[in-house]
């Protein structure tokens, strides 16, 4: 085995390396940051089954899911577990099958179609 931070790699064996690398990452990009005022356009590999976020069957569907839904927390980051709010003010378990939560007031829909409700 060669040790790359001994210089033990061969100038074709590094770029040959990160011509692969650079290939892995084209391939499947996961998540992009969104912009404001901007249309999204989105490609999948695969035909869309549901848009429904509590179906979506594969893949193809989570891309466009995590691309025009926002959730309501994410995992908290560090050492201790929890969640981080996103569009909630508050979110409480109140038994095994059973999440109350309340909505952030500023969550609306696009181009002027209203307040986003609990309904909704």
């Amino acid at each position: 085995m060669k040790n790359v931070l001994l210089g033990d790699v061969s100038r074709r064996s590094f770029f040959a390396a990160l011509g692969a690398f650079g290939a892995a990452a084209m391939v499947a990009p996961r998540a992009a940051l969104s912009q404001d005022g901007k249309v999204l356009t989105l490609r999948s590999y695969s035909d869309l089954q549901v848009l429904d976020p509590a179906f979506r069957l594969s893949l193809p569907e989570d891309d466009i899911i995590r691309s025009i839904f926002a959730p309501l927390v994410i995992p908290q980051a560090g050492d201790t577990w929890g969640w981080k709010p996103i569009a909630v003010d508050s979110i409480e378990q109140l038994d095994d099958v059973t999440v109350a939560f309340k909505l952030k007031d500023n969550i609306g829909f696009t181009d002027g179609y209203g307040q986003m409700t609990a309904e909704d």
